[in-house]
């Protein structure tokens, strides 16, 4: 099992402490999300030119995107930046991508949602192509490409993840993707009944499947000092994600209760689906979730007080680190 984190830096100077802060801190992974019109917290778009600047610092930590929105970019332009950042970071980048979901990122690139399915997955047809071959011929409904030189090309393919919280997404993701990212927002109840879909799926199809667990972290000296650290955090984002319709209700029945707003609580929305407590505490929680659904990889994302993101941020990479060495030391001693 491989621990990443999915990072929210707000400037450059904080992405290049932060990244070398988790590479240090013995993390697998580097993640950046993507969204758009957003004042705070997604600062580098595409994340594909942060990506870049990101393996160039670095020299062990893998790379990638949780999630790049596929249908918003043109696949070829995808295929050779990528090609940029394996060149720089050989066999360290992840592409890790989804449909979207929320109009503004359509708007600001002019793009129909309701054409979002075709365009991502012709899209990734595309981007494999030009991946394998060097050239792309292509012919569909939103990408119409005779003959397309690609050029640079990964040397090693990359691995693409496909985010999805339905069940018509995990089997998409079954069918076209080397691994499937579950969302943080659902109960683990609820991720396991997707997780099952997806293998299930992946079964049926004769393809490998394997399960990338995303989980949001509130650190503190024990369960209740962390919710009342990061209560305002959690209620606010999942308040985010609620207003932005993000939520599937037919899979989790706290989903389903909610009816506006005002409705989310720290302590209800945190409860199978936060991290809470000590470093200790949140690694071994986590290790217990993961287990559950046999990920592959945890990916998390630290709560923090606006106010002290950035340093909050450093503080949890490293406690966090600690923590999970010491948890699997304990491990490999009782068993061991």
């Amino acid at each position: 099992m491989r621990f990443g984190v999915v990072g929210y830096p707000s400037t450059f100077s904080d992405l290049v402490s932060q990244v070398r802060a988790a590479e240090d801190a013995g993390f697998d992974g580097w993640f950046f999300s993507e969204h758009h019109q957003r004042d705070v917290a997604y600062h580098f778009g595409i994340n594909l030119e942060a990506l870049a600047a990101s393996a160039a610092l670095t020299s062990r930590i893998c790379l990638g995107t949780c999630v790049l929105l596929l249908p918003l970019h043109h696949p070829v332009a995808v295929a050779e930046s990528t090609g940029v950042i394996d060149g720089i970071a050989p066999g360290r980048f992840i592409l890790g991508v989804g449909l979207g979901y929320q109009r503004e990122d359509f708007d600001a690139f002019g793009v129909d949602r309701r054409q979002r399915v075709s365009r991502f997955e012709e899209g990734l047809a595309v981007l494999r192509q030009a991946w394998t071959e060097g050239r792309v011929a292509f012919h569909g409904r939103r990408y119409q490409l005779p003959d397309v030189r690609v050029h640079p090309r990964p040397a090693v393919l990359p691995p693409v993840w496909i985010a999805a919280w339905t069940e018509a997404g995990v089997r998409r993701a079954a069918r076209l993707g080397d691994a499937w990212i579950a969302d943080p927002l659902h109960s683990m109840d609820a991720v396991c009944a997707l997780n099952n879909a997806y293998r299930q799926e992946a079964s049926r199809l004769g393809r490998a499947a394997s399960t990338v667990l995303t989980r949001f972290v509130a650190l503190g000296d024990d369960e209740r000092d962390a919710l009342r650290r990061h209560g305002a955090a959690i209620e606010a984002t999942f308040r985010y994600y609620w207003t932005n319709r993000a939520f599937t209700r037919g899979l989790d029945p706290w989903m389903a209760s909610i009816r506006s707003p005002e409705d989310v609580t720290a302590a209800s929305a945190a409860s199978d689906r936060v991290a809470l407590g000590s470093p200790e505490d949140c690694a071994r929680t986590l290790e217990r979730w993961s287990e559950r659904i046999g990920a592959e990889w945890i990916l998390v994302t630290f709560l923090t007080e606006s106010a002290r993101a950035h340093e909050e941020t450093l503080e949890a990479l490293r406690a966090f680190g600690e923590a999970v060495r010491r948890v699997a030391a304990g491990r490999v001693k009782a068993y061991g």
